[in-house]
């Protein structure tokens, strides 16, 4: 069963910087922006929201889910996205390296644990967005290798 916890928390981050940032700019320019300025200002939230959020609803309506079966390598702790809390997980599948994405928040719904380093996954993902919605623990201990 898939779990698109990830991408609605994608997709909520989006709506909530974009929502903050307007009203920041709102915020302070509210003196010296002309009205034609707010509304260009609020047009190009508008387009933001369009454009960041529209491709997320789409994967949530329309996910278009791999799966690979990969022996887990390492793990990025930097922000690679949006998310300050984005972690990026490097599995290794018929030596070839994928990265996928997955935030601290679903990580505790998906997968419960930890990855440990050298065990075998079998991880579904949204393509588009790289994100994790499902995993499962392959029955192969790190020690047999």
């Amino acid at each position: 069963m898939y779990n698109f916890v990830a991408l609605w928390v994608r997709l909520i981050e989006i709506i909530f910087l974009t929502v903050i940032l307007t009203a920041i700019v709102l915020f302070f320019g509210r003196k010296k922006f002309k009205k034609w300025e707010k509304i260009v200002c609020i047009c190009m939230a508008v387009l933001l929201l369009v454009l960041g959020g529209g491709s997320t609803i789409k994967s949530l309506v329309l996910p278009d889910i791999k799966t690979v079966v990969g022996i887990y390598e390492s793990e990025i702790r930097e922000a690679t996205g949006l998310s300050p809390f984005q972690m990026e997980y490097c599995f290794v599948c018929e030596n070839e390296k994928t990265y996928l994405d997955l935030d601290a928040i679903s990580g505790n719904i998906i997968f419960d644990g930890e990855f440990v380093k050298g065990q075998e996954y079998t991880i579904s993902y949204e393509a588009e967005s790289n994100l994790i919605v499902a995993v499962s623990k392959n029955n192969v201990h790190p020690d047999s290798n």
